[in-house]
């Protein structure tokens, strides 16, 4: 019997992530060093390349119990492998997320899903186990929920005629290191870096007006779902406004695309919260004193 994961599983941080659809490992080593030497027949001699690996999973719904640049433990279960019973292979060790990206389209209703990208942080295990998922299911569609498209300044950027169609987020953590020491057995170390993200947005309109944005604009963008909680994040600057879409042959709606790109301050600090997890920021600085017997914290 082949081993088909139809019970897969993925736990990171001590809990297990709700709804998960696939997840992967890619395990892979840095460029040989390689010699040619008088005993080596004229043939090439490669030693052993640092070892390192990635991968990632999808999941459903707004639950996120993990921060970009941060650094968790994690396991993947398959399950089955040559048996119907739920015991397969598990993959260990320590990551740092590096990616998380959805699409929420109105226009389909698809359930929202989130793709995750992790970097391996050190050594990689294999072992042998039961697949375990202890959550429940968690599905959340567009349709379920309200959104808000502000600028810095607080005013409102849709009206009765602008509507979202659809909304693309991606926020990502930068990662450094990659260096193999005496203790981590020939595997690569990683820390965790700077956040940033992008979003995209479509807007359609039955009656055509301005949108009322321009290239330089900061915006929020909260999406609320009630008891799942929402997705917010602010401030995106505004990078490209695309054109305005008019095609005779359908007759749809007017449509434009706005691009735009993460700017931490505008006014005020942003944020980003993913159901009821802030995952950015998660650091503080407290400042000079203003000699208002109180430090200050940002």
């Amino acid at each position: 019997m082949h081993s088909t994961g139809a019970i897969a599983s993925v736990k990171i941080g001590g809990s297990f992530v709700s709804t998960v659809t696939n997840w992967n490992v890619t395990e892979a080593t840095s460029s040989p060093n390689t010699v040619v030497s008088s005993n080596s027949k004229q043939g090439t001699l490669a030693s052993h390349g640092v070892k390192s690996w990635s991968g990632g999973f999808t999941y459903c719904g707004l639950s996120c119990p993990f921060i970009p640049g941060k650094k968790y433990s994690f396991s993947g279960y398959s399950g089955p492998t040559g048996s119907s019973d739920n015991t397969g292979i598990i993959k260990s060790g320590d990551v740092i997320i590096t990616g998380l990206s959805t699409t929420i389209d109105w226009n389909t209703n698809a359930p929202i899903t989130w793709a995750v990208t992790f970097q391996g942080v050190d050594e990689l295990t294999t072992s042998t186990g039961a697949a375990i998922d202890s959550t429940t299911p968690q599905i959340v569609t567009p349709q379920q929920g309200t959104v808000t498209v502000s600028k810095s300044t607080g005013s409102a950027v849709t009206t009765s005629s602008w509507e979202l169609s659809q909304i693309t987020f991606n926020i990502t953590a930068a990662i450094s290191g990659g260096i193999a020491t005496s203790n981590s057995n020939g595997w690569a170390k990683y820390t965790g870096g700077a956040i940033n993200w992008t979003a995209g947005y479509t807007f359609a309109n039955d009656d055509y007006s301005s949108l009322g944005l321009e290239v330089g604009d900061d915006i929020s963008t909260t999406i609320s779902f009630g008891n799942a909680g929402s997705l917010a994040f602010k401030w995106t600057r505004i990078n490209e406004l695309g054109d305005v879409s008019f095609d005779n042959s359908s007759a749809e709606p007017v449509t434009q695309t706005v691009n735009g790109v993460m700017n931490a301050y505008s006014g005020s600090y942003g944020e980003v919260t993913i159901g009821s997890t802030v995952i950015w920021p998660t650091l503080t600085t407290t400042t000079a004193d203003d000699d208002d017997d109180n430090d200050e914290t940002t």
